[in-house]
This record gives C-alpha cells, sequence and structure tokens, in this order.
C-alpha cells in the first residue's frame, strides 16, 4: 500500500503491485467498515510517471488522481465514485499529460479540490507552473475554479474553516519542500506558517499540522492564537525521528522512530 484514508464509511487504498500487476501497475481498493474483503474500485499501469494514484475519501465518496499510460497515450486523470455505487466512476478530468498532471484530491462536502502541474516537458528553462483548482461536483458541467493562491501552489489541505496550501520557489518542483500557507476561508484572511521547507499540511477542527524538513520536531500551527507550538518534548523518550504528521479533528497522529527499532504510530488528542 501506498496511501491509505479513514472515514467512517471504511478505507480506502492504493495498491502498488508489479510483480501482481506488471510493471507500474496500481489498483485503488475501498474496505467498508464491517466488512472483511476490500472492493476493487479502479486499475491502471503507470511504469512511466514514478508514482500511483493520489486519493482522498469522506463519508460519502472516494476521489482519486494519477495516471494511465495506455498504448496509445499516457493520461492523467481525475476520478470519483460515490461509496454507495462504487461500480459508478465518474471521471471528473482527464486529458493528455502534456495538458496537465493531476495530483492531491481533497473532498469538501460537495467539492472536490485537486492539484495541476503544467510540466515543462520541452526543457525550455521556464520550469514547471502549477496550482490548485475546484471543481463542484453536484453541478453537471463539472467547470473547473482556479484557486486564487500565491503562485507555484500545491497541496491543497481543506476544512470548513481553513484553506492551507504550500508553495515553492520559481524552479523548484511541486513535490519538494516549500513554505505553507492559510487563508480564513470566511474573512480571506491569510497569512505564511512560520517553518522552513515544510509539506502534506493537513488541518484539523484548530490545528495545522504537516511533515518538517528535519524530522526532528513535532510543530502544531494554532489557528485561534496564530501561533507555532512546538510539541518535540511531549514525545517518546528515545525519539529520533518523527514523520508522516497528520490531524483529523482533534486527533493528531504521527510516526515516530525511538532508538533503533522501526517506526510506530504516536497519537495525542488536541484541546
Amino acid at each position: 500500500m501506498t496511501q491509505v484514508a479513514k472515514s467512517a464509511a471504511g478505507y480506502a487504498f492504493v495498491e502498488a503491485n508489479d510483480a501482481a500487476y506488471g510493471a507500474g501497475g496500481w489498483r485503488i481498493w475501498f474496505l467498508p467498515t464491517g466488512v472483511g474483503a476490500p472492493i476493487k474500485v479502479d486499475a491502471g499501469t503507470s511504469p512511466g510517471a514514478g508514482g500511483p494514484p493520489t486519493i482522498a475519501l469522506d463519508g460519502d465518496r472516494i476521489a482519486w488522481a494519477g495516471f494511465d499510460e495506455p498504448a496509445r497515450e499516457p493520461l492523467s486523470f481525475l476520478k470519483v465514485a460515490a461509496i454507495a455505487s462504487l461500480s459508478e466512476v465518474r471521471t471528473v478530468i482527464t486529458e493528455p499529460i502534456e495538458d496537465g498532471l493531476l495530483w492531491t484530491p481533497v473532498l469538501d462536502r460537495s467539492t472536490l479540490w485537486y492539484a495541476v502541474i503544467h510540466a515543462d516537458f520541452a526543457h525550455t528553462g521556464r520550469g514547471d507552473e502549477f496550482h490548485i483548482e475546484s471543481v463542484d461536483l453536484d453541478t453537471p458541467d463539472l467547470k473547473s475554479v482556479r484557486f486564487a493562491g500565491t503562485g507555484n501552489d500545491f497541496e491543497p489541505a481543506i476544512s470548513p474553516a481553513w484553506v492551507v496550501w504550500k508553495t515553492t520557489k520559481a524552479g523548484i518542483a511541486a513535490l519538494s519542500w516549500g513554505a505553507l500557507h492559510i487563508r480564513n476561508r470566511e474573512s480571506g484572511s491569510e497569512t505564511t506558517i512560520p517553518v522552513d521547507r515544510a509539506r502534506s499540511a493537513s488541518v484539523g477542527d484548530r490545528f495545522v499540522t504537516f511533515q518538517e524538513i528535519s524530522r526532528q520536531r513535532l510543530l502544531l500551527y494554532d489557528t485561534a492564537t496564530s501561533e507555532l507550538l512546538d510539541l518535540t518534548g511531549s514525545l517518546p523518550k528515545g525519539t529520533k525521528t518523527v514523520s508522516l504528521e497528520s490531524v483529523a479533528g482533534n486527533l493528531l497522529v504521527c510516526a515516530v522512530s525511538i532508538d533503533d527499532a522501526p517506526p510506530r504510530i504516536a497519537t495525542a488528542i488536541l484541546p
């Protein structure tokens, strides 16, 4: 498994398995709560893309973005399916990779957010252009709306109150470490979270967390006080690294490596 998403409805996960499915072969699976066997939702191969799809899940839908590489033309896609009818997959976008690379879907009630990379395949020296878009799944035309970020915007994280996203400097790849920004969806006020080189933000009821490049600190941003909090001292004794930080509601989860043992999951309930 390369990615797992959880909601009250169950688990969605991505399986990448060259041995079983051929080079670059992937599958999207959904395991409903209380059911013993997962349901296959989608399948494809993307040996040239360098990675399998990214996924999102809420109580009603599963969404995924990625690449499929049939012989005629490599494609990038964004798809969604209702959990109640997983066999009825809805293709939101499908296009040649030259027209855009689709990443990191986020479900926000009826709105689906995602990131787009326009890669500089011609090596002009301009570098890649990337930004964030959204689409209202309740509209028949599925017209995309570009998020007015700050330029080179990537990795959206959404809550009812906040939009958090990452930017990188010109010429730096979208998947690299960057700066994190947060915008109040009601007031439109915006600030930059004061941390160098972060990525993969997630936002809960009150706090934002993210991966930090040193893997030595556990950091949270408090949206109520606009303060950066360092919780490193609360990690288990002997912790050498911390990674995969994530928050949902008031639950904080991360992976910690203690002494020379393999990483294990640590959790905390936030205020």
